[in-house]
């Protein structure tokens, strides 16, 4: 079994890299700096919030941050994140990922190719 003091609890589950732990496999702590490197850029560019509830996934958003910050960014950091930064989130069906209560129109704005 994991040791939960490893990882980060959101919703009151452990968060690995991959995002929720799901099974009883070892996975690899998140990683401070890039958790850090999405706050900073959150705070200096605020994602727009859906007052609709939560609509975009941990993983699109990993998409998205990896492109602007031009790094490697694991959906648990992501998770951590938002979590930290204050935004709703909703786990997704026991699964690795969480909704997050941004528009969906600041993702697309924002993930540029």
């Amino acid at each position: 079994m994991i040791a939960a003091t490893k990882f980060e609890l959101v919703l009151g589950f452990p968060v690995c890299r991959n995002g929720f732990i799901q099974s009883d496999v070892v996975s690899f702590e998140p990683v401070e700096s890039a958790i850090q490197k999405i706050v900073d850029y959150c705070e200096a560019n605020p994602p727009t919030i859906d007052k609709r509830g939560v609509t975009v996934t941990s993983y699109k958003l990993k998409h998205v941050f990896e492109r602007l910050l031009g790094t490697y960014i694991s959906n648990g950091e992501t998770i951590i994140a938002m979590n930290r930064l204050g935004y709703t989130l909703k786990r997704t069906n026991d699964g690795p990922n969480a909704l997050v209560n941004i528009k969906s129109s600041w993702v697309y704005a924002t993930d540029i190719d």
